[in-house]
């Protein structure tokens, strides 16, 4: 039965009433309103606080007072928008307006006094059913969770292999089976793991996946999780991706198969295929054609809760039933999450395992409930989960389970997380966006002036997250959640109490529509015709997940009722006049669309709270009447091709997100005084700086007061050139942001000298900088900066010298740089010193520098001592740079890119020995190599790539004895590799291409587990199998690709 969470939307309800007092003249009508709601409001929250089972008739009384309070909210909204067009009539017609206000105010009255009547009625209909009397018999509520302890994954912080050691080696056994054996006919074998849902199939699966020895089993491991949905292009593209590290999209289904199975062909690949459903032959039959391409040993790995799907997908020889876990296994794993450290309470050991036998063996309702108690201490709280009457048999165990834990959340997360059911499963929620729809929904309220209500909705997202109703969390660089998804069975929750209320329609049979729903999700591979639903006249929510409409459907707009409107990459081109008709609209998203314009209607939209315009690539401006929108809070403009921002757009008092602030050249034009009173929070980029004139106005954007943005790019255009130096230099001195600023990125900024505030430094929690084409002399002082980890520079012509400046205050004995682990200096062609900075002869700064990259620099001739420093990339650069790298004894990559000068490899790097991976990569003139190379005791994997000149490899390579790969590619003129693989013992893989003077190989040790050549003409011939010259040297070897083809020299491709 669907749940019915209704005294929220009463507590805001509630609350609003208040703007409607004066218009009411807070007579008797408003006062039995206020008391009403008051009533209800109390009584519909203990009701809900009770898991009331199948009582019907108070889920109708719940039904029935959620009808009445959303037309009641309908007629606040009303309200508040006369009062809102009142403010801003002008003078000629206020008589008029007037007159209309008065009408309008008794036809409220009228409406007030309906509604009034009918929350009476409904307040005595609970009389009658004896709610309170049956609030009060019900079990003790359990109050709600405040969760405060962060948690993970599933397998990274509890072991999802409890009771699971026999299974794992089994499969283990069956995924690295020797595919050479004389009695194994199949080349790939299908592997699947079968068991009801939450019996843990999908974590097996992945522990299995990660397992060192399965890493180590195969050249290619690839996951895809296929859902309800076994779309084979989905699948196909997967697969390509992992394979080639890049999106590809096909037109046909012959061009996908050609590719999936030339890359899939003569490699030994693991593929999982998670959460299968498809009972489609055909569509199996064809995946298992391109599987076939794959070397011997391959597998391929299933889950599925359909024994009927395995049969056939695997022919019935690679079944393995996922069986319930043991009831000991169950309680370590229930102790694990319900106790953790604290000591052991004895009854509550009894009740929780009491607890554990009810779980029946489903790790997923283990793991629900233990997380749940994990909060609760007390023994009637325990008692109440015991004796939960939802948990009847083992057929309907998890749902149940999930079940209890959104009965336990209070009202006003139930909403939310009902709300979450307008997703397709296995949809990748945005959390921004999930909590500007709560807000635009109204489920979010503020109980403090200081507290934003995003902030509110980020508490309710992440106590969601903290109870398992999200999973899968996708963290930025910075640590933030930017999105989440629900399991399968999280979902299925979520539709189960939304209930008619929502309705995604994903086929013709869902395609019956009551009246009484209010949100609805399009997500029909065909597309669903707006007609279809045009008796939803009480729609609150509308998303578009499907279909393309290159105009806004006139159906949509009459849902007069709406508060979200989702056509996100819809094909929409063009944005009718009526959009403005939607007056009660919250949320507008129409971002991936080729929308060229916004009608200037959309002043009507006065409770807009979000319009979403992300990569609306066509969009050149918008609309002048942006500035009436007065409820607006984010306006999401990333990656549009807007030219200005237009004027007025400080009026929006409420604005906290305006992704880019574009100035323009024209007198309508926002000028930057506009964002001195707007309290903006997260990323803001600045753009066009170029067009500021008046440097007055530019202190008055008051960057320095805006405490909640965190991020903060200032941008300059291309005609930059073209402004007074000295201008751009006050300008940017006039744009010092707050401390707080974590992330700062400057570009094109022509002048000759950074601001002072930022050589003073006071920006002491930026964990990022970018400079980017900019004409200063000398870097900035940065060295100070405690937070700073990721430092970009690129395109400074004008500095020569990285001197002391750099790292700060030369006279003091701070460290420099001490949190830095990331530096790229990138086209700064006049650079031609880089200073250290020491004390007492000892290198004091980048203590934590673990990466740095060095391109486009080719007049800089050596780089100062950094002690720590493991990952370094040189290209473009003067080969003398290379001396300078003796002093660098933790490196332990190396890449020397695009370096036409050198000829030769400097003997001196022989000391480096903690180098593990070499690549030389387009040294065109590099004639010998490695002439001494005992040093390099640690290398395991070395690549020469497209070095045309080199002719042959040196006798010193013997002494790399640590060697695992050694990849060849592109040396046309290499003819000759001497004798020395006898002597790299542990060589596994060896890969040779686009190499057509080699004519022959040397001695192959037996260690080699791989061997790749490609388009070496001389070579396959040689190596024929069976028949070549030289094939007995390579026959032993397990992984043999010799993939023939003409060669073609680079410089003929064109």
């Amino acid at each position: 039965m669907a749940d019915a969470v209704v005294s929220p939307l009463l507590k805001v309800l509630s609350n609003r009433l208040d703007s409607l007092a004066e218009a009411l003249g807070y007579d008797v009508i408003f006062k039995k309103m206020r008391d009403a709601l008051g009533s209800l409001g109390a009584l519909a929250s203990q009701v809900e606080e009770q898991p009331l089972g199948n009582n019907q008739s108070i889920h109708l009384w719940l039904m029935e007072l959620k009808e009445v309070a959303y037309n009641a909210d309908d007629l606040v909204d009303d309200w508040e928008l006369l009062a809102m067009k009142k403010a801003t009539t002008t003078t000629k017609v206020a008589n008029c307006f007037s007159l209309m206000s008065d009408v309008y105010r008794y036809r409220i009255k009228h409406r007030m006094k309906d509604l009034q009547a009918r929350f009476d009625e409904i307040l005595k209909g609970g009389t009658a059913l004896h709610l309170l009397a049956t609030v009060s018999q019900t079990t003790e509520k359990i109050p709600g969770l405040n969760v405060n302890v962060q948690t993970s994954s599933y397998i990274s912080e509890i072991s999802a292999v409890y009771g699971r050691d026999v299974d794992k080696e089994k499969i283990q056994d069956m995924l690295l089976w020797d595919g050479d054996h004389e009695h194994q006919q199949q080349q790939v074998r299908v592997i699947a793991l079968v068991g009801m849902g939450g019996i843990g199939k999908t974590a097996l699966a992945q522990v299995m996946y990660n397992e060192e020895r399965v890493q180590m089993s195969f050249d290619l491991r690839i996951w895809v999780t296929v859902g309800e949905d076994f779309d084979l292009m989905r699948i196909a593209e997967a697969i390509l991706y992992v394979s080639t590290h890049s999106s590809q999209k096909f037109s046909n289904m012959d061009a996908l198969e050609t590719a999936v199975t030339m890359e899939l062909r003569g490699k030994r690949f693991l593929c999982v295929l998670d959460d299968v459903w498809c009972e489609n032959l055909h569509e199996w039959e064809i995946l298992r054609r391109w599987f076939s391409a794959g070397n011997s040993g391959s597998a391929v790995m299933l889950t599925t809760r359909n024994a009927r799907v395995a049969n056939f997908m695997t022919d019935g020889a690679g079944l393995y039933y996922l069986r319930a876990l043991p009831d000991t296994d169950c309680w370590d794993f229930f102790k694990s999450l319900a106790f953790g450290s604290v000591d052991k309470n004895v009854e509550l050991e009894k009740i929780g395992m009491e607890i554990v036998r009810k779980c029946g063996g489903l790790p997923l309702a283990v793991k629900t409930l233990g997380s749940l108690l994990s909060y609760k201490k007390q023994v009637h709280e325990w008692l109440s989960i015991l004796d939960n009457d939802a948990r009847d048999s083992l057929e309907h165990c998890v749902l149940p389970v999930l079940k209890l834990s959104y009965d336990h959340l209070p009202a006003h997360l139930k909403q939310c997380f009902a709300y979450c059911s307008v997703f397709p499963k296995d949809y990748a929620i945005n959390k921004e966006k999930l909590i500007r729809l709560w807000i635009a929904e109204g489920f979010v309220e503020s109980s403090t002036i200081r507290k934003e209500l995003e902030d509110v909705a980020d508490d309710f997202f992440v106590e969601l997250l903290q109870r398992f109703f999200f999973q899968d969390t996708m963290i930025d660089e910075n640590g933030n959640i930017v999105e989440c998804r629900m399991h399968n069975l999280v979902h299925d929750l979520a539709l189960h109490v939304a209930g008619i209320e929502c309705s995604i329609l994903e086929d013709e049979n869902s395609l019956h529509i009551s009246e009484h729903i209010r949100r609805i999700s399009l997500v029909h591979e065909l597309g669903i015709s707006p007609k279809m639903i045009h008796v939803a006249k009480k729609l609150r929510s509308l998303f578009s997940f499907s279909g393309k409409f290159k105009i806004l459907p006139i159906a949509f707009l009459n849902f007069r009722r709406l508060r979200v409107l989702n056509l996100s990459a819809r094909g929409i081109h063009e944005l009718p006049v009526t959009i403005g008709t939607l007056k009660h609209l919250r949320y507008l998203d129409l971002s991936h669309t080729y929308i060229r314009s916004i009608p200037e209607s959309i002043a009507n939209l006065k409770n807009l709270q979000t319009l979403e315009l992300s990569e609306c690539y066509n969009l050149l401006e918008l609309p002048k009447a942006i500035r009436e929108l007065t409820n607006l809070r984010h306006l999401v403009i990333r990656s549009c091709s807007l030219t200005h921002m237009p004027s007025g757009i400080g009026k929006l008092r409420f604005l906290q997100n305006v992704s880019a602030f574009i100035l323009g050249k024209k007198a309508d034009c926002a000028e930057l005084t506009e964002l001195g009173g707007l309290n903006l929070r997260g990323r803001l980029d600045i753009k066009n700086l170029e067009n500021v004139s008046n440097l007055a106005q530019v202190q008055e954007a008051k960057l320095f007061q805006k405490l909640r943005l965190r991020s903060l790019g200032l941008s300059w255009g291309r005609n930059a050139h073209l402004v007074d130096a000295e201008l751009s230099a006050e300008v940017l001195e006039r744009l010092m942001p707050s401390p707080v600023l974590e992330v700062l990125d400057l570009s094109g900024y022509n002048g000759s000298i950074f601001p002072t505030w930022m050589e003073s430094c006071p920006l002491i929690n930026l964990v990022k900088v970018s400079l980017i084409n900019c004409s200063c002399l000398q870097l900035p002082p940065l060295g100070l900066l405690p937070l700073l980890r990721d430092l970009f520079i690129k395109g400074m012509p004008a500095v020569h010298i990285i001197g002391y400046e750099f790292y700060g205050n030369a006279n003091t004995n701070d460290v420099a740089f001490p949190a830095l682990t990331q530096l790229e200096l990138y086209d700064m062609p006049n650079l031609l010193e880089w200073k250290g900075f020491e004390i007492a002869g000892k290198p004091v700064s980048f203590p934590c520098l673990d990466t740095l990259t060095v391109k486009g620099c080719n007049k800089l001739t050596g780089l100062p001592s950094i002690p720590h420093l493991k990952n370094l990339a040189l290209w473009q650069s003067n080969e003398l740079l290379l001396d300078s790298l003796v002093h660098l004894m933790s490196l332990s990559t190396l890449a020397i890119n695009e370096m036409p000068q050198l000829k030769s490899f400097p003997r001196d790097l022989e000391n480096l020995n903690r180098i593990t991976q070499l690549t030389m990569y387009d040294c065109d003139n590099l004639e010998s190599l490695f002439e001494g190379m005992g040093g390099f005791t640690s290398l395991e994997h070395l690549s020469i790539l497209y070095c045309k000149k080199l002719e042959s490899l040196p006798m010193e390579l013997r002494y790399l004895a640590s060697l695992k790969k050694f990849d060849i590619v592109g040396c046309e003129k290499l003819a000759y590799i001497p004798d020395i693989m006898q002597h790299l013992c542990l060589l596994e893989e060896l890969v040779i291409e686009r190499c057509p003077a080699l004519h022959s190989l040397p001695y192959i040790p037996v260690s080699l587990k791989k061997l790749v050549i490609r388009r070496c003409p001389q070579l396959e011939k040689r190596l024929e199998k069976e028949k070549g010259d030289d094939w007995d040297n390579i026959k032993h070897v397990p992984y043999v690709e010799i993939e023939s083809g003409e060669f073609i020299a680079e410089e003929d491709i064109f």
